[in-house]
């Protein structure tokens, strides 16, 4: 049963929990009312009054319980408690009459034996003696079908690693119940946008299920759209009535894409493709499929004779190009006159190139794997990798372990001294949600024993803007603490409990938490693991190696001001050049910890040679950058900054 609140005009919050969390028709259950003054002021106790009808008020409703004679109430301290026919009544006494701000007070009802058919129950809270004065609040309590009619398991993705555009296939098994609605919930990471939620009548098709021998159960195989991002984490929610459940599972993708927030590579980058394209025509137009660097030089000819290379660059989106040339001056001045610009994914590209073809280099060299492509490329934010075409490899037919239900479960083996029966159990590790934003927080679920010979210590890693990686371990005794409320106790079985643990903030790509449970006595060991993706978290690599198209070069349309100084908010490159007959200067001057570098274009008038003069200067994050010289005239010069991401000069 999902909680359920509700707030009367005074500030005095009602709600009302299960144990278990999700009720069914199988198990006996217990059902907390808690009261608590929210507000900065005393509130006056009024009678409570908590009802339920005995006979079904309608179409899909229930009641709590056939069997009300079962139930045991009991009441905070200072409340007396009356038992009516189907309704208890808490009336405060006269010393607790006024509530104090923060307090609380509970009626526990336990022992409520579960009706034989599911559905809503009504339950109903009402305030106040006076019967013309008296305010009913409703709080449906959900009753989840029982046995095959409403079974809900064993979501799992097939176990191979799926390569980048191939699909892959999702199980688990449910009830063929009619009015329990699937709904299925993931995205591929393509660039065409979200996935709409795979809904219950696409899901039902028979093409995606086998019915078992009793036709009240379906297992299910369904295949995915491709994938592309390098995790797809996919979540399948279950609903009936006013009830929701779910179950998450997850793909990684060989080869897929990276979509991330920060990126630090700790080790080696393998980002710049080991060859360059050369094979470059004039007059045709090109497009960018990854960021990359386009290099030029030009020398006269034999004869002296002057050259000029030019090379207009448009960035996707940009109302108007920007032109680079240059000219050399004579045949011993081999590639002396040269430019290296940093060139955005999806830019256009068109060269005029000197007539002799040993007069001038030209070269792309791509981030990742990505020839410019001819043509205008108005799709290019959809193209992909071109080398990800190889099969994936045969998924395993038996699960995670090789279980009914994929590996979710792990009842311990009766060997090696671990504890057989209640005293051993130690299952279903998962969390609340398997993709979590970046920055947000999740809940990790399990079922265990009590058993004191056991000590269960939870590990996980996490990354922080400041502090780096940050791990994380909760142990048993912050685990068994009763003030963190973490375990609730298993109403259907003294000997067993539920845990719910909050995570810290989680940051970085994909979150793994290992729970660890050691049998004191015998030593012996055992373990279950599960995971988040994180959207838009950030990176933290050792080696960084990229087969497919690189779009982390960004252009930026700031000004810059002369005298100011700016901090990189991203590593990046600074591109400058001064125009034709420009007789100013253009100096930059970049410190990095305590090294300072400087940058400088010296003008030249009377010259014919447009963008003869240039720099590109790679710059580190949180460096200064400081623009010292700058032409008088803004025509005269040409200053971008490219950051790798999205990070400014601030």
């Amino acid at each position: 049963m999902t909680t359920r609140t509700v707030t009367n005009a005074s500030g005095l919050r009602y709600t009302l929990r299960s144990t278990p969390t999700f009720l069914d028709t199988e198990q006996v259950a217990t059902l907390t009312l808690t009261a608590t003054n929210d507000s900065d002021q005393p509130i006056d106790c009024p009678s409570i009054s908590l009802g339920f009808p005995l006979t079904p008020q309608g179409p899909d409703t229930t009641v709590l319980t056939t069997s009300p004679e079962t139930i045991h109430a009991a009441v905070s301290q200072g409340f007396t408690l009356t038992a009516g026919s189907g309704a208890y009544t808490l009336t405060p006494s006269t010393t607790l009459a006024r509530l104090a701000p923060g307090d609380h007070f509970t009626l526990t009802l336990d022992n409520i034996q579960p009706p034989t058919a599911p559905g809503v129950a009504p339950l109903h809270l009402t305030e106040g003696s006076d019967p013309a004065a008296q305010i009913s609040y409703p709080l449906p309590v959900v009753f989840w079908p029982g046995g095959d009619q409403g079974i809900f398991e064993g979501f799992r993705a097939d176990d191979a690693p799926v390569q980048r555009g191939n699909s892959t296939t999702l199980h688990w098994r449910c009830a063929a119940n009619p009015k329990i609605h699937y709904t299925l919930y993931y995205n591929t990471g393509s660039t065409a946008g979200d996935l709409p939620p795979v809904t219950d009548s696409e899901l039902r098709n028979p093409a995606n299920y086998t019915a078992e021998q009793d036709s009240n159960i379906l297992d299910f195989s369904y295949t995915t759209e491709p994938l592309y991002s390098i995790a797809i984490g996919y979540h399948l929610q279950a609903t009936w009535q006013e009830e929701a459940r779910y179950q998450t599972t997850a793909s990684f993708v060989i080869g897929g894409d990276l979509d991330t927030g920060d990126i630090n590579v700790k080790g080696n980058a393998g980002i710049l493709h080991p060859v360059g394209q050369t094979a470059l025509t004039a007059g045709t137009v090109y497009t960018a499929p990854t960021d990359g660097f386009l290099f030029g030089s030009v020398t006269a000819n034999n004869n002296n004779v002057q050259s000029t290379l030019t090379a207009q660059i448009a960035p996707r989106g940009a109302l108007q190009s920007a032109v680079h040339a240059i000219t050399s001056e004579s045949a011993s001045d081999e590639d002396n006159h040269n430019f290296t610009i940093p060139v955005s994914k999806c830019s256009t590209l068109q060269f005029t190139v000197p007539y002799d073809a040993d007069c001038y280099r030209l070269i792309w060299q791509p981030l990742g794997d990505g020839d410019l492509v001819e043509g205008t490329g108005t799709d290019c934010l959809s193209w992909r990798n071109p080398h990800s075409a190889a099969s994936a490899p045969p998924p395993s037919p038996a699960g995670r372990s090789g279980t009914a239900d994929g590996g979710r479960r792990h009842r311990p083996a009766k060997d090696s001294g671990w504890p057989t029966g209640d005293k051993g159990v130690f299952e279903d590790f998962h969390p609340d949600d398997l993709p979590v934003s970046a920055g947000a927080t999740t809940n990790l679920h399990w079922h265990c024993s009590q058993n004191t010979d056991i000590e269960y210590d939870l590990y996980y890693n996490t990354t922080d803007p400041q502090q780096g990686v940050v791990q994380v371990h909760v142990a048993d005794a912050d685990l068994r603490n009763p003030s963190n409320s973490y375990f609730t106790p298993d109403p259907a079985d003294a000997e067993l409990w539920y845990f719910t643990v909050p995570t810290q903030p989680l940051n970085g790509l994909t979150i793994g938490y290992h729970l660890q449970a050691t049998h004191t006595p015998s030593g012996e060991i055992k373990s279950q693991t599960t995971a988040s993706v994180i959207t838009d978290g950030d990176l933290t690599a050792g080696n960084l190696t990229a087969s497919g198209h690189a779009g982390i070069l960004h252009t930026s349309s700031d000004t810059f001001d002369i005298g100011t100084a700016y901090t990189a908010l991203s590593d990046g490159f600074i591109f400058a050049a001064l125009n034709q007959d420009c007789s100013g200067n253009l100096q930059a001057q970049i410190t990095s910890g305590s090294t300072v570098s400087t940058a400088t274009l010296t003008g030249q008038s009377g010259s014919t040679q447009d963008n003869n003069k240039n720099f590109t200067f790679p710059v580190r994050k949180s460096s200064t950058v400081e623009f010292t010289v700058l032409p008088n005239d803004p025509s005269d010069y040409m200053l971008t900054w490219l950051p790798l991401g999205t990070g400014k000069l601030a």
